[in-house]
């Protein structure tokens, strides 16, 4: 169930669509769904306002229809093509699947051939990577979770910025189980713990792992904020609404969408983030 100020905003932007093309609320039922969707598209992509805003829009003016008319409108064609443009106009921190892809193999191919040693912490180090490239949560929130928290199929994440409690599907619960059971730590100790001091590494300690490993992959530095980004293109690319990504990430930055829906919404396609698609 969407919020009150999510539904009002779909109505907005349906009013919107109406008004610039001289329709009437009757005239949807009149109308194809395939030309529908070809106007809806039109209407924004030619309207006033940053590349955002229009996608925004876009996806609110199609559930509005889909939920009032029970008309099912084919997906939009420039949604994905809009995505892309937006992340890499306001966030340059944007990576490619594949290019997410090549980096957990590198963590995977570290843990792989490293010795007994370094086992635990190359497997420690890849479960970072693995969670922030399949939640979309930020790095302070990913280095203050529980064994508790880790050994579940459903990680439970009050995030800390926000202060939102969020529900995502764990991406990495065998290597988290294969870690807890070589390490031993109990359930509540922080799943990355450092040292002898049983406290979390630090958002410094995180940042230069990533920055590290991911020049020798990228010939560049990147750091946690890409991970994000690649999150949210993702999301958007596998047709899932702003509101419900914002809901999921905690973004409250209108560069990525525009608005979020306080009641974290179904996100589609979340454990294929780490698949090909």
């Amino acid at each position: 169930m969407k919020s009150m100020s999510t539904q009002r905003n779909y109505e907005v932007a349906f009013n919107q669509f109406l008004k610039y093309n001289s329709l009437y609320e009757n005239d949807i039922q009149n109308i194809e769904p395939k030309k529908l969707a070809d106007l809806i598209d039109k209407t924004f992509e030619n309207h006033n306002g940053k590349g955002n805003t229009k996608l925004t829009k876009i996806s609110s003016v199609k559930s509005y229809i889909e939920t009032h008319y029970k008309i099912e409108i084919p997906k939009s064609l420039i949604r994905k093509d809009y995505s892309r443009e937006i992340l890499r106009k306001t966030n340059k921190k944007l990576i490619t699947y594949e290019e997410m892809d090549l980096l957990i193999k590198h963590f995977e191919t570290l843990h792989n051939e490293s010795d007994t040693l370094d086992k635990i912490t190359t497997l420690r180090n890849l479960i970072m990577i693995k969670l922030l490239a399949g939640t979309g949560q930020r790095i302070s929130d990913i280095l203050n979770l529980s064994i508790e928290t880790a050994k579940k199929t459903l990680l439970h994440i009050k995030q800390i910025k926000t202060g939102k409690d969020v529900t995502i599907e764990n991406p990495c619960l065998p290597e988290i189980l294969k870690y807890t059971a070589v390490t031993k730590l109990s359930d509540s100790d922080f799943l990355f713990a450092s040292g002898l001091t049983r406290k979390p590494l630090s958002y410094q300690q995180a940042e230069n792992i990533i920055r590290y490993e991911s020049k020798s992959v990228f010939k560049k530095s990147i750091s946690s904020h890409y991970f994000r980004s690649y999150v949210v293109s993702r999301l958007i690319a596998l047709g899932n609404h702003p509101n419900d990504i914002m809901a999921v990430t905690g973004h409250a930055d209108t560069r990525m969408v525009d608005y979020y829906n306080k009641t974290p919404g179904k996100i589609i396609g979340l454990t294929k983030l780490l698949m090909a698609g």
